[in-house]
């Protein structure tokens, strides 16, 4: 048994009290402040309209303020009084309501009711939102462009009312509700924030990728002529207003027209599956690609169709229209005050960056996953939060009529929401089979310790077993190491820096040999054939003394492919390194064999039987 079973078996076995609202509070109308009347400090107001626009169920804090001399005039609510809006311009908003909880006396507007009671103000706020208390509000609210419910008819109101400690055991559990949905909505919004800044990164692309006009792209229809007229039923009209950002939303703005006039416009070119639809106008710059047949356009929307296939995937274009750079693009050619708008002309002639088909693909791929966490309405975060929503409210008009409790509350996961330097390159890596990163962030650079010249022999020997590097790379022969294991090494002094040598076990380096280690993105031969190949001499300073310097070696770009990637690069290139300079095996070997092989033939052939 739960504890709000036990509280209602131990203080309300048989039932509880159904009051009038007016036995258990007093209902004064709001004041006859306004918005023109908001200061940026002063006493607290709540304006009705913020109620349904800003406010949820509970606050102690208020988005505005009036003046002294204004609140003086005002009518007031104190801490625990409901604060409810009793205008609005649908039934759903009407009689919305927020509980007061701040400690100081605030202002409060008109179109308001002011309800000052002796209950549990949390446990009201729940009930005033739930189905029981909406089947009430409907038969009182009046009006057709303004729904109104006066204060006076609030007070025929019939409340179920238990005792305080069952009220508060209900707040309890509502509130775990609102809490983990709170947390989901605020998760939402992490990942939409996750979702951009990587659709934002993926879709910047450098000077190497071809960029074309939208016109050279696609076949357009943007459409100019007369609306038909809007019927019943019959084909579906998309406007401007059911485009929202990446999708149609087809309950925005349901419209028709005939499928007579639908044959009338064909010869335009009906929209097809997999259209690129943007709107030019109220708002502007919202895109959507066509997901289902027999449907038409009306004026604000422009139609794009690839004109050819191989070139340009729509889903990629969607994505990339949809982005920071392309909408900050868009905002600067578009004109017009409150209601900005683009022309068709304009809108044709900027350019998008046309990547391989198959990059475009990769990245339309990633994206729409992404965009199904954030935005599906059937899988992902909302569909979480729209089943946690739709099981508050179901305890909350069970808790209110005071059912037997189903279910317990299911407990929540946590996300790790941080935006991971690792994931985003792996992404990039993913799409583009590389990522271009400065050395200084995939490498850590050091140079070596001086030495004395008298430490150094030209060959190896017992006393001097170790290679030491300098900047020029092998200088020599050393009695000492300073490092232990595989490094690449770039010299950095000299006509010859910029040379990359591979070490291997024990050696030394000197203050002009820079030894680089990777920090993870690289494996370390991988990396010395990367080195070797880029060419590092080009970044030498001028003079007489050449030279290198590790600050200007930590910003040079380079490519970091995936680790699988790497270790086919560098089995290809060890096979032919091999192949090239090993002494046991190879060319070299086959040529000394060769040789050999050359050698006693000539001998045999040049030795001759001595005349006797």
């Amino acid at each position: 048994m739960s504890k709000l079973d036990e509280l209602i078996a131990e203080l309300c076995p048989d039932g509880v009290d159904y009051k009038f609202l007016s036995e258990i509070a007093t209902i004064t109308r709001g004041g006859n402040l306004q918005k023109k009347d908001f200061t940026e400090t002063g006493v607290p107001c709540i304006h009705y309209g913020q109620i349904y626009t800003k406010y949820g169920l509970f606050t102690d804090k208020t988005f505005t303020f009036v003046s002294e001399a204004t609140a003086c005039r005002q009518k007031k609510a104190v801490t625990g009084d409901i604060v409810m809006a009793v205008t609005s311009e649908n039934i759903e908003d009407v009689c919305k309501c927020v509980v007061w909880l701040g400690r100081e006396d605030i202002a409060v507007s008109g179109h308001t009711a002011i309800i000052h009671h002796n209950q549990d103000a949390k446990y009201l706020a729940y009930y005033f939102h739930s189905s029981m208390f909406f089947a009430q509000k409907v038969k009182l609210a009046h009006g057709t462009k303004v729904i109104e419910v006066t204060p006076d008819k609030l007070k025929g109101l019939i409340i179920p009312v238990p005792p305080l400690e069952v009220q508060r055991e209900i707040v309890r559990v509502l509130d775990n509700f609102t809490f983990l949905s709170a947390e989901l909505s605020a998760e939402l919004s992490a990942r939409r924030m996750q979702y951009e800044y990587y659709r934002n990164q993926l879709l910047s692309f450098d000077s190497n990728v071809q960029w074309k006009e939208l016109k050279e792209l696609f076949d357009i229809v943007d459409y100019r002529g007369k609306t038909p007229k809007k019927t019943d039923s019959g084909v579906f009209l998309v406007t401007a207003k059911n485009i929202r950002k990446g999708y149609i939303d087809y309950e925005a703005s349901k419209e028709y027209i005939s499928s007579d006039d639908y044959e009338e416009v064909m010869h335009r070119g009906i929209p097809c599956i997999g259209d690129i639809l943007i709107t030019t106008e109220a708002p502007c710059g919202n895109v959507a690609l066509v997901d289902r047949d027999d449907v038409a356009l009306a004026q604000r929307v422009i139609k794009y169709r690839p004109k050819n296939n191989d070139t340009i995937d729509t889903t990629y274009v969607k994505h990339y229209l949809l982005g920071q750079e392309f909408q900050e693009r868009l905002e600067r050619s578009a004109t017009g005050g409150t209601v900005k708008g683009i022309k068709g002309s304009k809108l044709h002639i900027m350019k998008i960056p046309v990547p391989p088909l198959d990059v475009q693909r990769r990245l339309a791929r990633v994206l729409e996953n992404f965009e199904a966490i954030c935005s599906d309405l059937n899988i992902g975060l909302p569909a979480e939060i729209e089943a946690r929503q739709k099981q508050y409210e179901y305890y909350r008009d069970l808790l209110l009529t005071f059912a037997e409790p189903g279910s317990t509350l299911a407990t929540d996961r946590q996300t790790d929401r941080q935006t991971d330097r690792q994931a985003e390159i792996a992404l990039l890596q993913y799409v583009f089979g590389y990522v271009l990163l400065p050395l200084g962030e995939t490498c850590d650079m050091k140079a070596g310790k001086a030495i004395k010249a008298v430490e150094l022999t030209n060959d190896e020997d017992s006393e001097h077993p170790y290679m030491c590097y300098g900047g020029n790379g092998l200088r020599g022969y050393i009695g000492k190491t300073n490092y232990s294991g595989e490094y690449p090494i770039i010299g950095r002094q000299g006509a010859l820096c910029g040379n990359v040598q591979y070490a291997e076990g024990e050696f030394y380096a000197t203050e002009h040999a820079v030894v680089v280690t990777s920090k993870g993105l690289y494996k370390q031969r991988y990396l010395y054939y990367l080195l070797t190949a880029m060419d590092l001499n080009q970044y030498k300073s001028a003079g007489a003394q050449p030279g290198l310097a590790v600050g200007k070696l930590e910003t040079v770009p380079a490519p970091v492919p995936s680790m699988t990637k790497q270790e086919e690069v560098v089995s290809i290139l060890d096979r032919f390194d091999r192949l090239c300079n090993d002494l046991s095996s190879g060319l070299p070997a086959e040529i000394e064999a060769r040789q050999k092989q050359y050698e006693y033939y000539r001998d045999k052939l040049l030795t001759f039987k001595e005349k006797a």
